[in-house]
């Protein structure tokens, strides 16, 4: 029994010729493609699968991705695809039952089906393009060497700092109210994920929770799903010191807003710290307006930008990225 997972593309035909060459156990092929663009590609598929059906005996299906010039819109619909076939059959060998191709589509494409072939360790394809001068027997299916899959798979509590990390979002936390600052996905600071998790304090009968994340970035590290910024970015004041920020009572909890403690705001985004300062507009040059000891003063903008290595931050790795995604998508 094989599964046979085929992008396709402009010119689908290549199908056939794995069909020819390989299709004598083939039970399900799944075509991939884009939805209506330039072409229209369902209207292929559809053709395709037409034509191979007065021809061979299978089950066709075909799945829609929805951009073919990024990398996970194919990875997605083949996880899909994979984890609809395992909960199908539960004795379902990805090694020796499913064949992903690589022929079809962009290069984008072939490179996120080759991913898929890695990740998932299945048999991966390529169908050469025959030839004027080739010989009529001249065999044109090549079977590409999948690297064996060396990291284990997560734990619950990895794979929960893993998906905090690719769901949040950085900016520098001193930015000045009413300039928009840039937003980074994918990456954190140490302090915020810990808040975010629920581990920056020791509760009876656990470990200490800034130990146990440690121990688990470790492994993620190792494993090059995420990288170690040793350093954050902050906007420094002439004499020096960084622009000033305060609690966040919503985030942090003080005062009235005790009972809000570790809930956060969109003002801050878990950070537990919003600028004390703001841009300023009335005057011919843009400045910023720095309230100190009940008294305000203004500087000129912008302000220089500095590391600040007391600071650091974990940014996600686009291996990363992508293992949290398969296997938020295994659980959905």
């Amino acid at each position: 029994m094989t599964i046979f997972i085929a992008p396709i593309g402009t010119h689908p035909d290549f199908v056939k010729t794995w069909l020819k060459e390989k299709g004598s156990d083939v039970t399900k092929l799944w075509l991939i493609h884009s939805p209506v663009g330039r072409e229209d590609f369902p209207k292929k598929a559809k053709k395709l699968a037409s034509e191979l059906k007065k021809v061979y005996d299978i089950e066709i299906e075909r799945k829609v991705m929805s951009d073919a010039f990024t990398i996970d819109p194919v990875m997605d619909a083949i996880t899909e695809i994979i984890n609809q076939e395992d909960n199908d059959d539960m004795g379902l060998s990805r090694k020796e039952n499913i064949v992903i191709n690589i022929t079809g589509g962009t290069n984008i494409v072939a490179a996120g089906a080759m991913n898929s072939a890695t990740y998932y360790q299945t048999k991966c394809h390529y169908v050469l393009q025959k030839q004027d001068d080739d010989p009529k027997n001249k065999k044109l299916v090549r079977e590409v060497p999948i690297t064996p899959k060396l990291k284990s798979d997560l734990n619950e509590s990895q794979l929960k700092v893993l998906k905090t990390i690719s769901d949040s979002k950085y900016s520098i936390s001193n930015t000045p109210k009413g300039l928009e600052s840039e937003i980074i996905l994918g990456t954190i600071t140490n302090n915020s994920l810990l808040k975010k998790l629920g581990w920056q304090k020791t509760q009876k009968g656990t470990r200490n929770g800034s130990t146990r994340l440690s121990e688990i970035l470790k492994v993620l590290k190792k494993n090059k799903l995420v990288e170690r910024i040793g350093s954050i970015e902050m906007y420094q004041l002439p004499n020096g010191k960084p622009l000033p920020i305060r609690t966040c009572p919503k985030c942090l909890g003080s005062g009235k807003n005790k009972s809000r403690k570790d809930q956060f705001c969109r003002e801050c985004d878990g950070e537990g710290y919003t600028p004390d300062a703001e841009i300023d507009d009335t005057s011919k040059e843009l400045r910023v307006k720095v309230k100190l000891k009940n008294e305000s003063k203004f500087y000129p903008w912008p302000l220089p930008l500095v590391e600040n290595t007391k600071g650091a931050r974990w940014i996600i790795t686009a291996e990363g990225r992508r293992e949290s995604k398969n296997q938020f998508l295994k659980l959905e």
